[in-house]
């Protein structure tokens, strides 16, 4: 069994370091400091067996700032990696908290995963770096180590002071799945092409390295049309490498304003600028400024908050019908996710399911939702109402769940319903990131009997040449076809898809009905099923009870 590692607590509210204590002594030995001196002296003392270090400075901030500066100046404890923690929350203290040598910064209240995953990355980080303290070049790529990279960062921001210089931080977004599907080489032949695409882009007095996984930072001259132009260029020549799947690349750009800050700390709003382009299809280059710091705090926030939002229940499911256009009856509906924060309010889901879709809660709340939902399904059966199907959303990281087909069909059977009640929408760019694995998962649940949708119809790119390979009931039109007016160009566009669709034998829902006008130009095209303000917006369970029973539902299920 592996020692557990050293850590100190240090923070003047005792209540405050005994709950850190308790919460992490299962996972590391706890040394407790009471006060400044208290805690140079017990870092003074471990040096050599300390992995890490929190120190509290929420009662005095300014105190608190002067000890860290005091520690980063003794160099044997410098090399102590502190996590600070403070009540407060805006920009200037955190940027004078990081000055000061912090190794990251995180505000009251806290998650404690947040913070424990914080402490795990950062203890890593630095024994990574003591393993690479005398190793120059990537051994792999060849571009720097993060360590020499940051030395040669300083040395060249104090060489060069008029120099307008950037970080620009590479995101490759699919780069473990690549390294899933196609093996540890073909990724390293990627991480090995990357560097030679950046290092093509890299002058004199500029650098490049590499500091973990599938990221690279350079370090550039600040051109802005130039850096434009080049991360562009840099995206098309990397998609050029030949493997079978498209390399989604992303950049965080920071223009450096402070040249006194950690160049840690700078790298890390390169990253944040970064995550404003995670997962936006077409574009690949975000710049950090005050909204992205603004944004980064919100989305710490929802985070902060998201399991206890589980378990208080403060997660809602509403239903919004879909009709048979032709009787204009309630032939099912979709289910929908809410958030009733309890001091923020109502929260639209375009504020936390990108979040959670990128930090991996999206199968918890996907979970809730579908059994939210088949719990509903099965009170209407007990009810001898006439049940419609319900469409639940699926995400991709719920089909890369080796266990998702299990988990599908204990919820359906623990409530006892059929699985063709339930319809699973999975979006058209979920079946273009690896075709051959997610069209093996959704063959077996639509073997096993769940409907399944296709969300978003008409988003991608390689629609009509994949449809003939995909086990799909219904296509669910983008709803970017059919909101506001129908062109001439978008109503040839929309009839021949529905006229392919119906051709294979598919269904067709439109989603995004607003207007009579869209109504009857889709009937004209003999569209099957439309969803929409139109007709209902989402709604609460007992009000889509209600709205159920009151309008005739046809006896044929979609």
């Amino acid at each position: 069994m592996a020692c557990k590692k050293t850590i100190i607590i240090a923070g003047k509210d005792e209540k405050d370091r005994k709950n850190l204590t308790s919460l992490l002594r299962e996972d590391y030995n706890i040394l407790e400091a009471d006060g400044s001196g208290s805690a140079m002296e017990i870092m003074e003392e471990n040096t050599s067996t300390a992995a890490a270090a929190i120190l509290d400075i929420t009662f005095n901030i300014q105190g608190g700032i002067k000890l860290l500066s005091a520690l980063k100046r003794k160099e044997n404890i410098s090399k102590i990696p502190i996590i600070v923690i403070t009540g407060k929350s805006d920009e200037k203290t955190e940027l004078a908290v990081l000055e000061a040598g912090a190794s990251d910064y995180i505000h009251k209240p806290f998650n404690f995963k947040v913070l424990k995953k914080r402490l795990e990355n950062i203890i890593k980080w630095n024994e990574n770096i003591a393993v690479a303290r005398h190793i120059k070049k990537d051994n792999l790529t060849g571009v720097y180590t993060e360590e020499i990279f940051c030395k040669k960062v300083v040395k060249l921001l104090k060489e060069n002071p008029d120099t307008s210089y950037a970080f620009v931080y590479s995101d490759m977004e699919n780069f473990r799945l690549i390294r899933d599907l196609f093996g540890e080489n073909a990724a390293n032949n990627i991480l090995v092409y990357l560097a030679k695409v950046f290092n093509h882009f890299i002058g004199r007095d500029e650098l490049c390295g590499r500091f973990d996984a599938g990221h690279f930072v350079l370090f550039l001259k600040y051109n802005k049309k130039e850096l434009d132009r080049n991360l562009e260029s840099a995206v098309k020549i990397i998609n050029d490498f030949p493997i079978n799947m498209t390399i989604k690349l992303g950049f965080g750009v920071y223009k450096i304003e402070d040249r006194n800050m950690p160049v840690q700390a700078m790298c890390a709003r390169a990253v944040m600028a970064a995550d404003a382009v995670r997962g936006k299809y077409g574009q690949h280059v975000a710049y950090y400024d005050k909204k992205v710091w603004e944004k980064q705090l919100h989305e710490q926030e929802i985070v902060n908050c998201m399991e206890d939002a589980v378990k208080e229940k403060q997660f809602k499911v509403y239903f919004q019908p879909k009709y048979e256009l032709d009787s204009e009856m309630v032939a099912g509906a979709e289910a929908l996710v809410r958030w009733q924060h309890p001091e923020k309010g109502f929260m639209s889901p375009a504020e936390f399911i990108p979040l959670f879709e990128k930090n991996g809660f999206i199968t918890e709340l996907d979970k809730f939702v579908w059994d939210t939902a088949c719990g509903y399904i099965e009170n209407w059966i007990k009810k001898g109402y006439h049940v419609v199907p319900i469409s639940v959303n699926v995400s991709r990281a719920d089909i890369y769940n080796p266990d998702f087909i299990e988990i599908m069909l204990g919820i359906v059977n623990r409530h006892g319903i059929a699985p063709e009640y339930i319809h699973l929408e999975i979006t058209e760019t979920a079946y273009t990131d690896n075709p051959a694995q997610i069209i093996d998962v959704v063959k077996k649940l639509k073997d096993i009997g769940f409907v399944i949708e296709m969300d978003d119809f008409g988003s991608g790119y390689s629609s009509l040449n994949m449809l003939n390979e995909l086990p799909v009931d219904i296509l669910k039109l983008d709803m970017g076809f059919v909101q506001g007016g129908i062109d001439e160009n978008s109503s040839s566009i929309l009839s021949f898809i529905i006229g392919l669709a119906k051709w294979m034998d598919y269904a067709v829902v439109a989603e995004g009905i607003e207007t009579e006008e869209q109504i009857q130009i889709l009937k004209d095209m003999d569209c099957n099923f439309v969803q929409g303000y139109y007709y209902a917006k989402p709604m609460p369970p007992d009000e889509f009870e209600a709205y159920m029973l009151k309008h005739n539902i046809p006896d044929n299920h979609q």
